[in-house]
């Protein structure tokens, strides 16, 4: 939340985050989530603006980079878009890459590419949390 208000909305309190998200799952686990409208109660009265897909753990344990890339991701967004059927627009769908401290520069390099190359083919906002820490520090 304070990732989008203060670096994308200058401190205005624009996006309100309810997280949903299920730690220790998978990309795959997040589109049956979406597709399903696994919702808690709160979440299902207010219509979804905004889906943010962070790095899912499991996804990284994935041997075949190639399904996590080219199937599970592009599912989950799919499944996203697919929450507002009226509206081509809604929700957005947002990559937060949220790769930073000692990690082995290789992989890190390479998921960075992937999820570049999935914010272009699908038109995704993609932001590096690091590079947002790091403006807002200097």
């Amino acid at each position: 939340e304070n990732l989008f208000n203060e670096g994308l909305f200058g401190n205005n309190s624009v996006v309100k985050v309810s997280n949903i998200a299920s730690g220790g799952a998978s990309s795959e686990v997040g589109k049956v989530v979406l597709e399903y409208k696994l919702f808690p109660a709160q979440v299902k009265k207010d219509p979804v603006h905004v889906v943010i897909w962070a790095h899912a753990p499991n996804d990284a344990h994935e041997s075949d980079k190639d399904r996590v890339f080219y199937e599970y991701l592009p599912g989950f967004v799919n499944a996203a878009r697919s929450l507002d059927n009226c509206n081509e627009n809604f929700p957005m769908v947002v990559i937060l890459e949220d790769f930073y401290g000692f990690q082995s520069y290789g992989p890190v390099n390479e998921v960075s590419g992937y999820l570049s190359e999935l914010s272009s083919w699908y038109r995704l906002l993609s932001v590096n949390q690091a590079n947002v820490i790091k403006h807002a520090l200097w």
